[in-house]
């Protein structure tokens, strides 16, 4: 990441409350805080003060925290923009994003059991139906629907989970393997 050039023109000013403007909301773009330390660099390597030196106290609210503390402290920084404030707001957006992170996880998790719990009612549907076919067809049938559900699950599983498989996935996926083998040997016994 660079420092771009409307922050420079802001240093170069010596515009504070542009420059407190710009670096507040880089704590809300990048949730790492690398670009904030690369602009308050730049902006300190160019000798401008943009810190607040006043012995303005930053009251901590307890927890838990929620967008709406994290609101009213960004627009506090922009006047009392002191190092305690930003190491305060900082944490504010740690704790609030992290649980953000883990409530959106959750719903994915619980969409991706619903997904695989479709794909299961529609392979055991398919079973249902496929006595009537040949018996080539029907094995070949079933073993796509399987497939088809073992991918549902870990591709679903890679986005959310960082590719780690649930203890109920793991199941389906090892009974999927287990009808798989029983396919494939059918296949194979019908082919001789």
């Amino acid at each position: 990441m660079s420092v771009t050039q409307s922050f420079k023109d802001a240093v170069k000013r010596r515009d504070i409350m542009q420059i407190r403007i710009m670096l507040k909301d880089s704590l809300i773009y990048d949730k790492s805080f690398v670009k904030f330390t690369e602009m308050k660099d730049y902006a300190e390597r160019q000798d401008v003060d943009f810190w607040d030196k006043s012995v303005n106290k930053v009251i901590k609210d307890e927890k838990p925290w929620d967008e709406k503390i994290l609101d009213r402290e960004m627009i506090s920084l922009i006047t009392h923009f002191s190092q305690e404030r930003v190491l305060y707001v900082k944490e504010l957006i740690r704790e609030i994003y992290r649980l953000n992170i883990r409530a959106d996880v959750l719903k994915e998790q619980k969409s991706n059991k619903s997904k695989a719990t479709n794909v299961q009612q529609k392979t055991e549907a398919l079973k249902q139906k496929l006595p009537s076919q040949n018996a080539m067809d029907s094995s070949m049938l079933l073993f796509k629907c399987v497939i088809e559900m073992n991918n549902v699950i870990l591709q679903d599983n890679l986005k959310s989970n960082h590719g780690n498989l649930s203890k109920e996935n793991l199941q389906i996926i090892k009974k999927s393997a287990e009808e798989i083998v029983c396919l494939c040997n059918g296949l194979i016994l019908e082919e001789a």
